[in-house]
This record gives C-alpha cells, sequence and structure tokens, in this order.
C-alpha cells in the first residue's frame, strides 16, 4: 500500500505495519511504539523523532534524508539505507544485519550499537558517544 502524503502518520502510536511504500516526507515524524516490516521510505525525514520503533527488512532509499534524526530507542534488523545523514543525533539506537551507504551517518549520536553492520561514506559515526561495534565494517573517507 501506498502512503504518498506528507505527514501521512505524523505522531502516531502502536503501529503494526507492513510491506507499506511511504514517499510523502515526515511520514512518521514523532511516531511511537510502531513496528516496521518490509517496508520502503523514499520521501525525506520519514522517522525523525521517533521513539521505540523496530524496523525489519526496510528499506530507505535516495531521496530519504536524515532518516532517522532524534530517534530514541529505534532497533533496526536487516535493513537497507542508501541515503546522506542516516541516524544523526539518536540515542539508544541499535543497528543488527543493516548495511548504510551514504555520507553523515550517525552524527552525534548516543549510546549507538552496531552489530553485524557495513557502514559507508564519509565522517561516520562523527561525535558520536558511547558506540559499541560487534563484527561491524566502517569503510569511506574519515570513518
Amino acid at each position: 500500500m501506498e502512503q504518498p502524503t506528507s505527514r501521512a502518520l505524523w505522531g502516531a502510536v502502536n503501529l503494526n505495519l507492513r510491506e507499506q511504500a511511504f514517499s510523502g516526507d515526515y511520514a512518521l515524524f514523532r511516531a511511537g511504539e510502531t513496528t516496521l516490516a518490509a517496508c520502503t521510505f523514499t520521501g525525506a525525514y520519514p522517522l525523525w523523532h521517533a521513539g521505540d520503533v523496530l524496523l525489519t527488512d526496510c528499506r530507505m532509499a535516495d531521496g530519504c534524508r536524515a532518516p532517522l534524526r532524534g530517534a530514541r530507542r529505534a532497533v533496526l534488523r536487516a535493513c537497507r539505507l542508501t541515503c546522506d545523514g542516516a541516524l544523526p543525533d539518536t540515542d539508544g539506537c541499535l543497528l543488527d544485519g543493516c548495511v548504510v551507504i551514504g555520507d553523515r551517518a550517525g552524527w552525534d549520536s548516543r549510546r549507538l550499537t552496531l552489530r553485524d553492520t557495513v557502514l559507508t561514506g564519509a565522517d561516520i559515526c562523527r561525535a558520536a558517544s558511547d558506540l559499541t561495534v560487534s563484527d561491524a565494517e566502517l569503510t569511506g573517507d574519515r570513518p
């Protein structure tokens, strides 16, 4: 199902979404206690300031900028993010079995855990604090 409008589910809580395509900006801005499986995001800033979200096998493509800025306690499993500015200013997030391709991933993040994850791009995890890395690969310009 396509969710083309901007702010489609702004501030929604207790969602369980599967196989949704979000093309509008700020799709799940400030969403909470949400589970997303096999969803695709192409709009800008889809999960800004979301809290307690679980993403499994989701895709965030080129048009998706800074998809999880300010997210709290987000868990991403087997997700692929091919966009700049992924995960800036997050707190308590986990990436497990993910691939992140793009510059400025993880900037200013706190308590970020990378497990069996690949991050490729320039300025990865710049100014991040309390970073835990296990079986992860960080490559690019100034990782």
